[in-house]
């Protein structure tokens, strides 16, 4: 048996690049998933060329056997497909077709062999750059987008390597609880580590915000900047949220303040921030920007940073992003309706 997941919506055209974008030459990208018990995740991707009205049809041939339709009608709603009562043991080859067309594309088919699908996910190895021996870079994680195709997320979370920890693999202090957030909420995380607002800027102005709709963006940013120029600092912010409100304006934007650094209050990476903040609540209208403080979760009484909450004094651990997701909650809550 085999069901179509995402009954309940509703397709749209896909998004409107605009030409300054720098777009990849990208295939269908058919991937299968294998999630246990003979059940397998099939996803592929719109392209910027499909018509608005465009449909689908899925199929799969196992081991030596015939290739068959898994969809009994064509797929019209979502580019995701659940396929149920797989024999894994053997090796599974996906396809995907434009309704009526035969010419096979590029990325529309995808063997999930036995020993693949001995694993809930894929690996895709990243090659080493340079001075990623030294510790002074590394890439970030392949980070999961839009695995149902609607274009939509309930919320997109803006900021450096304390919002990449997140998900971060395999050490996010975040990460175990962020899957649990997950089945809740669709989340794109847009967090990479060593990030300042002039990277943040640079990207939110060469595509990271198109294509795609989010009820809500999450926005904690600065403590790479150093704290050497406050106003800078403050002024990148506000620019973010500006690019955000001209891209978004249907999106709330949650600003917090940048998190506590170092053990004393009296630090001079503390007070540096503290006056960021001091400047960047005023950005917030109560309406379409919302300031969210916590700051104080993060202290002892006396303001002491300890590291109970933050294992270096700047990354929170695992206590740490509790007390992130239960000022965060009831925010998620409100605005994204669950």
């Amino acid at each position: 048996a085999c069901s179509n997941g995402g009954a309940d919506r509703v397709q749209r055209k896909g998004p409107a690049y605009k030409a300054g974008i720098h777009k990849e030459d990208l295939g269908r990208g058919l991937v299968a998933i294998h999630n246990g018990d003979g059940k397998v995740s099939v996803s592929w991707r719109y392209l910027e060329n499909d018509p608005v009205d465009v449909t689908f049809d899925l199929y799969r041939k196992s081991g030596n056997g015939q290739e068959t339709k898994l969809n009994q009608a064509p797929s019209d709603e979502s580019t995701f497909f659940i396929d149920n009562g797989v024999d894994v043991s053997v090796d599974n080859v996906y396809r995907v077709a434009v309704s009526g067309k035969t010419a096979e594309e590029r990325g529309a088919t995808y063997a999930l062999t036995s020993a693949l699908a001995a694993k809930p996910y894929i690996e895709i190895p990243i090659q080493p750059v340079p001075g990623y021996a030294d510790g002074a870079y590394a890439p970030n994680d392949v980070t999961v987008g839009d695995l149902d195709g609607d274009g939509e997320y309930d919320v997109v979370m803006v900021g450096d390597s304390i919002t990449h920890r997140w998900e971060r693999n395999p050490d996010g202090e975040g990460r175990a609880l962020f899957a649990e957030i997950r089945k809740t909420y669709k989340i794109l995380n847009l967090g990479y580590g060593g990030d300042r607002t002039e990277h943040v800027i640079w990207r939110m102005e060469n595509g990271e915000l198109e294509g795609y709709k989010a009820k809500l963006f999450t926005l904690m940013i600065g403590t790479n900047n150093g704290a050497r120029d406050i106003a800078g600092i403050a002024n990148g912010i506000k620019r973010i949220i500006g690019i955000i409100r001209t891209k978004h304006p249907e999106s709330k934007i949650v600003l917090m303040p940048i998190f506590p650094r170092s053990a004393k209050p009296t630090d001079k990476p503390r007070l540096g921030n503290a006056k960021v903040n001091e400047i960047i609540k005023g950005y917030a209208d109560g309406e379409h920007v919302l300031w969210l403080d916590f700051n104080d979760k993060f202290l002892t009484p006396d303001g002491m940073l300890t590291r109970e909450v933050m294992n270096d004094l700047l990354h929170p651990n695992e206590k740490g992003y509790q007390i992130w997701w239960t000022a965060m909650r009831p925010v998620f809550e409100k605005v994204c309706g669950k």
